[in-house]
């Protein structure tokens, strides 16, 4: 089993979703991205 990390830029969620999903049903650990602010339109500013 290996642990396996996926980064890049939050723009790409699908691609992330298909990458984690992929490399997970083959048996290994995934640590991925949790929040899409790019693809998701969130915003961050210093009161979030």
């Amino acid at each position: 089993m290996r642990v396996i990390t996926l980064c890049g830029s939050t723009k790409f969620k699908e691609q992330f979703e298909q990458a984690n999903a992929f490399l997970t049903l083959q048996g290994n650990i995934v640590i991925s991205l949790a929040f899409f602010e790019q693809s998701e339109g969130f915003e961050l500013t210093q009161e979030r």
